[in-house]
């Protein structure tokens, strides 16, 4: 492992093989995947003691505000932010904040192509849910509704309503081709739908969309690098089962996340397991309020976490509740440096 900061750069030999790095992920999935909280916790322990050695590097120059992980195989099945300190009890995420990437080169191309970008004054946010997917076909069957993604998407647009322009699209209308015309103009975009991974042939991954009367409703993710430029996307949500890096070693350029990115988005939230249609409601409302009011994407994801870690609520305080969650690449927010008025126009923030 390598570990680089402004002012040092070291590297470990670390005591552990491929194999059982596959393993911790491949158990922590499979934990995830049964809501099997105890054993999700007892597996986080050993994952961060091989990260214990490079963070305590990267904190010789002071304290850690932010950590980029640029992950390995089957590394990149580890949920970073939910790795546990077994001594202190803390999450990593109550101590960093996370982002990744696929590659170090990859990182500071998404980090370039954000500060590049202008200002937005009140921008196009396209939110896109609970698609009608057509159920005769094979790729569709058992798969069901998303009614709380109907109720996540409008809660999301309350937080862009004075700074840019919220565009639902949901059901029949959440089509390939409104994602096809509206995505390379929005700089956010939020999708909640159901996906289909394909680990053979990871291109083939499937996005599935509301059918009209050119298409099937299906989008693959080699599609999505073909088609869409989204150059002009400060961020992408994909709200929907395992969008971020799959449990095992496999060639993760495309990905769902990595495809978006490699369609030119700065920066993706996507999900290592399946996620809640209703918990993620409440989630998602609360990091777009963030990311409207001005912070970063990872920092938006952290606040959303420890908020969740902080809750009341067990079930909501679990790991299975918000460790799922990782941004890959770099985004920063613009959109707090002017609102719109009731009139249209855009004045300053006080």
């Amino acid at each position: 492992v390598w570990t680089l900061s402004s002012d040092s750069f070291n590297f470990h030999e670390l005591p552990i093989g491929a194999a059982a790095i596959e393993r911790w992920s491949t158990d922590l999935q499979t934990a995830a995947d049964r809501r099997d909280t105890d054993a999700f916790e007892r597996g986080v322990i050993a994952p961060y003691r091989l990260l214990a050695t490079s963070l305590r590097d990267l904190a010789r120059s002071g304290p850690l505000e932010s950590v980029v992980i640029v992950p390995d195989g089957a590394m990149t099945g580890l949920p970073f932010g939910a790795l546990r300190d077994p001594e202190t009890r803390r999450y990593l995420i109550e101590d960093v904040s996370i982002a990744t990437a696929a590659s170090a080169t990859q990182y500071i191309r998404y980090f370039l192509r954000d500060r590049a970008s202008p200002t937005a004054v009140h921008p196009q946010v396209l939110l896109m849910a609970d698609p009608s997917i057509d159920q005769s076909l094979e790729v569709a069957r058992g798969l069901v509704g998303l009614p709380g993604a109907r109720d996540e998407v409008q809660r999301i647009s309350q937080s862009y309503e004075y700074r840019a322009k919220p565009i639902i699209r949901v059901g029949q209308a959440s089509t390939v081709r409104a994602f096809l015309d509206m995505g390379p103009k929005s700089v956010v975009m939020h999708i909640a739908a159901h996906s289909i991974n394909n680990t053979r042939l990871p291109s083939q991954s499937l996005l599935l969309l509301s059918p009209s009367a050119s298409d099937s409703g299906i989008l693959t993710y080699e599609n999505v690098l073909e088609k869409v430029d989204l150059t002009s996307t400060k961020l992408v949500v994909l709200s929907f089962c395992s969008t971020g890096f799959p449990s095992t070693g496999s060639d993760t350029s495309l990905l769902p996340a990595t495809a978006f990115l490699g369609a030119g988005a700065a920066a993706v939230v996507g999900s290592l397991w399946s996620v809640n249609d209703r918990q993620t409601v409440d989630f998602m409302a609360a990091f777009h309020r963030r990311y409207a009011q001005g912070d970063d994407v990872a920092s938006a994801l952290r606040q959303t976490q420890l908020e969740q870690l902080r809750s009341r609520n067990p079930a909501r305080r679990s790991p299975l509740a918000w460790g799922q969650w990782q941004v890959l690449g770099v985004g920063s927010s613009r959109l707090n440096l002017s609102s719109v008025n009731s009139d249209g126009e855009a004045t300053p923030e006080r």
